[in-house]
C-alpha cells in the first residue's frame, strides 16, 4: 500500500508570527485594509490612502491594494483622518476594484 502525504499546513511568514504573538490584527503590521460596517449606514475604514471621488450617491478611496467604492444615497465622508476614513448614509452597494 502507499502511503498518502498529509497536506502540509501553510507556512507562516515573519508578519503573520508577530501579529499571532502580539495578539494584533494582520492590518496594522501589514498594507491590508480594514472596515467595519455598521447596518447599511455606517463604514469606518482603516488604511485608507486619499480620496478618488465623492458625491452623496458614491464615494471611491484609494487604498494600498486597489481600490473601493461605496454607492448609495446621502453618502457623507464624516472623517477623514491620517488612513482612516468614516461614511455615513444609505450605503447600497461596496465595490472592490
Amino acid at each position: 500500500m502507499s502511503k498518502k502525504k498529509k497536506p502540509s499546513a501553510p507556512s507562516l511568514t515573519a508578519k503573520d508570527m508577530l501579529c499571532e504573538k502580539l495578539d494584533l490584527p494582520l492590518s496594522v503590521v501589514g498594507d491590508l485594509s480594514y472596515m467595519e460596517i455598521l447596518g447599511n449606514s455606517k463604514v469606518v475604514l482603516d488604511g485608507c490612502k486619499g480620496v478618488l471621488e465623492y458625491s452623496e450617491e458614491s464615494v471611491c478611496l484609494n487604498l494600498s491594494r486597489g481600490t473601493i467604492r461605496f454607492c448609495g444615497s446621502g453618502l457623507c465622508l464624516r472623517a477623514l483622518n491620517f488612513e482612516q476614513a468614516i461614511i455615513n448614509g444609505q450605503i447600497n452597494t461596496i465595490e472592490f476594484r
